[in-house]
């Protein structure tokens, strides 16, 4: 493991502008471990001694907004890249298991890293001192351990989304808590009921997509269904779904053999929710109309966006339908449902086959694969499945005649159909001189 990182210039910058100053200053946190684990960081978070007017007036060379300043933090822009920088602080009284109600500024370093929730986020970097580490977190990189710096319970007492946060660790990097972490993590979970939907949904989305998600939703299955209690029944339930897979384990297999797409992921955890509610009912032909509607209400909850659970409902809702395998059925699919729902429908459908017997799993997949093919032939040659790709518009239409209203799409309508099935080139004079026929009929 690496024990120098290559900052970037503007790091650098900032890092001299409070130094000339006489401040110390370090990259700290999760920059310091991707780096450390050879991932390029996204952000790159600093801490200084000095205070936030001091920072301030250290960088007036560059733009600096007052982001944060009750805690401590300004964000410094330079050539349109943000960087938070933080006062050395430490915190107490925190308010619902979240926020800290009394901030106090130190002039120490540990002190500011022993607030921090992990160890592996709580080391610091300088080019000339290189990493400090006080609480172990490059020994816990090297295990693949997630360990709180202090008292596990009082860390998670204090901000309970780091719960959640333990988990997205794990599911990212392929990590495991320590013993004690992961007891106080089950202990404590019902204080994931203070924290806000948009905290949950962030910590939670960013889980989803890691590599290692599968092993995390079974592993803390406890947590998961805190923060969604709906799946439950689902994890609890021994209802077999293929031969001797239940539900879960069902869901389990195929998250894992998907590719990190939220809403494919979202798909394939939810598809089955409804099936409880269905376990009474002598038809379970309905059971992905249920869980559709159950997804959209936990959707909505996560603060997903409206178009995206639009999305997400369709793709479950048509995850038992006959795929179509000829160039004009996949046409009026992808009229139906749109390229991007069908895509996704695609995905889902080939994470699910892992669960079925050899020799269904391969119709599956072969009958996939030709959609899948056919789809990439549709989009690339551009073959008109819309109203949107025809070469005629509603305007043309009023010019030939018709009034405007509900007769231009329903005209519109049956010259994709036409042209879909063959029937009719789509070129403006073409479908120009079949849309005036069908105005003399129905004249």
């Amino acid at each position: 493991m690496i024990n120098s990182i290559n900052l970037p210039k503007k790091v650098l910058l900032i890092i001299n502008a409070l130094e000339k100053h006489g401040f110390e200053c370090y990259v700290v946190g999760g920059c310091v471990r991707d780096s450390l684990l050879g991932i390029v960081p996204k952000d790159w978070d600093i801490c200084t001694s000095a205070k936030p007017k001091q920072i301030i007036k250290a960088l007036s060379q560059f733009t600096v907004i007052p982001t944060g300043i009750k805690y401590g933090t300004v964000t410094a822009i330079i050539d349109n890249q943000s960087f938070e920088i933080t006062t050395y602080r430490k915190e107490s009284n925190y308010i619902n298991n979240r926020k800290p109600k009394d901030i106090a500024f130190v002039n120490s370093l540990k002190q500011d890293l022993k607030r921090r929730d992990f160890t592996i986020n709580s080391m610091a970097y300088h080019p000339n001192t290189k990493i400090i580490d006080y609480f172990g977190g490059i020994g816990d990189l090297k295990k693949g351990i997630v360990r709180c710096v202090g008292d596990p319970y009082e860390r998670f007492e204090e901000d309970a989304l780091r719960i959640l946060r333990a988990v997205r660790f794990c599911s990212v990097f392929g990590f495991k808590p320590d013993d004690n972490t992961k007891k106080a993590m089950l202990e404590k979970k019902l204080l994931l009921n203070n924290i806000s939907n948009e905290r949950i949904s962030s910590e939670f989305c960013k889980a989803l997509l890691g590599k290692y998600i599968s092993t995390s939703l079974n592993e803390f299955s406890n947590i998961i269904a805190i923060i969604i209690p709906e799946l439950a029944p689902i994890i609890n339930s021994d209802y077999k779904i293929y031969e001797n897979i239940n539900i879960w384990e069902s869901i389990l297999f195929s998250i894992y053999n998907s590719k990190p797409v939220l809403l494919v992921r979202l798909c394939l955890l939810f598809k089955y929710i409804g099936i409880p509610n269905c376990l009474n009912i002598s038809s379970k032909q309905n059971y992905l109309q249920i869980s559709s509607d159950i997804a959209e209400k936990i959707a909505t909850r996560l603060q997903i966006s409206k178009q995206d659970i639009k999305t997400l409902k369709k793709i479950i809702q048509y995850q038992n339908e006959d795929l179509p395998f000829e160039i004009e059925q996949i046409c009026f699919k992808l009229n139906e449902l749109g390229s991007k729902v069908y895509s996704l429908l695609l995905q889902t459908r080939q994470a699910s086959s892992i669960v079925l017997n050899e020799k269904d799993k391969k119709i599956a997949t072969n009958q996939i694969e030709k959609s899948q093919e056919l789809l990439t032939y549709i989009i690339n040659n551009n073959i008109c499945y819309c109203i949107e790709q025809l070469n005629i518009n509603g305007k043309d239409l009023i010019n030939l005649g018709y009034k405007q209203g509900p007769i231009i799409k329903s005209i519109l309508k049956k010259i994709l159909k036409e042209v879909i099935n063959g029937n009719l080139q789509n070129t403006h004079e073409q479908l120009l001189n079949y849309a005036n026929k069908l105005k003399t009929n129905i004249n």
